[in-house]
C-alpha cells in the first residue's frame, strides 16, 4: 500500500477516535484536520475527504450505539449531518485559501474564523430543523445562545489540535519549530 494512503487511513481513524474516546464536549481533532488538510494537501478532494470520512465513520458508531435509543433502526446520517458536513467542507476550503505558509497569524486566525463558521452554521441548522425554536430572529438568537457553552471548548480544542498537527508536520518534515518564529 502507498505510504501516503496509509497515513491518510491512520489519520482518519485517529481523528474519528478523538470523537469516540471520553473528551470534553466539542474538543476533538476533526476541525483541526479539516484546517490542516485544507492548508497542506494539494489534492482538494483528499483534503475534504479526510475530515468527512472521520465524521462519517465516528457518526455511524455514535448514532448506532451511544444514541441508538433516540433513533428507530440503523442511522446512516443524523438530522444535522448536512450542516455539520457543510461546515467542515467550508473550513477546509477556507484553510486552503488563507494558509499559504506556516505563519502563526494565518493559522490562528483561520482556526478562530473556522470555529466561528462552524458555530454559526451548525446552530443555524439546529434552529431550522428543531421544533424547539420559533422560526424568527428570537428563535435564531436562542439557538446561538444554546450553543455558546460549546463555543469556547471548540475554540480551545481546535487551537490545540491545529497546533499538534502543524507542529507535528513541521517537525516530521525537518522544519522543526522554525514556523513558530515566522512573522
Amino acid at each position: 500500500m502507498n505510504p501516503k494512503i496509509s497515513i491518510i487511513f491512520i489519520t482518519v481513524f485517529a481523528v474519528a477516535m478523538s470523537r469516540l474516546i471520553p473528551h470534553w464536549p466539542n474538543v476533538t481533532a476533526v476541525a483541526a484536520i479539516a484546517i490542516f488538510g485544507g492548508a497542506t494537501l494539494r489534492n482538494s478532494f483528499a483534503a475534504v475527504l479526510v475530515p468527512i470520512s472521520a465524521i462519517f465513520l465516528s457518526d455511524l458508531i455514535i448514532n448506532n450505539t451511544f444514541y441508538s435509543a433516540y433513533y428507530e433502526g440503523f442511522v446512516l446520517f443524523g438530522d444535522s449531518a448536512g450542516w455539520i458536513y457543510g461546515a467542515f467542507i467550508l473550513m477546509t476550503v477556507l484553510a486552503h485559501f488563507s494558509i499559504k505558509s506556516f505563519k502563526v497569524a494565518a493559522i490562528i486566525s483561520t482556526t478562530v474564523l473556522s470555529t466561528l463558521l462552524f458555530f454559526f452554521l451548525t446552530n443555524t441548522g439546529a434552529w431550522l430543523s428543531s421544533p424547539f425554536y420559533v422560526k424568527d430572529a428570537s428563535g435564531l438568537l436562542l439557538a446561538y445562545e444554546a450553543g455558546l457553552p460549546f463555543l469556547l471548548n471548540s475554540l480551545l480544542g481546535n487551537l490545540f489540535f491545529v497546533g499538534v498537527f502543524f507542529y507535528g508536520y513541521s517537525f516530521v518534515t525537518e522544519k522543526k519549530a522554525q514556523w513558530l518564529l515566522a512573522k
